[in-house]
């Protein structure tokens, strides 16, 4: 029964790292989208000007 128990943690800590994996990814997505936004709205705020 000890290495039925063991089986179960491993797969849920293979799936905290996916995880945190996604949630990383999907960081630096946002993060990267809210540069590309402001940056475009600088652009749009010089040629307005």
């Amino acid at each position: 029964m000890t290495h039925n128990n063991k089986l179960p943690k491993r797969q849920s800590g293979a799936a905290l790292v996916v995880a945190i994996i996604i949630l990383l990814v999907l960081t630096v997505i946002g993060v990267s989208a809210m540069s590309s936004g402001i940056l475009n709205e600088k652009m749009s705020n010089n040629l307005a000007q």
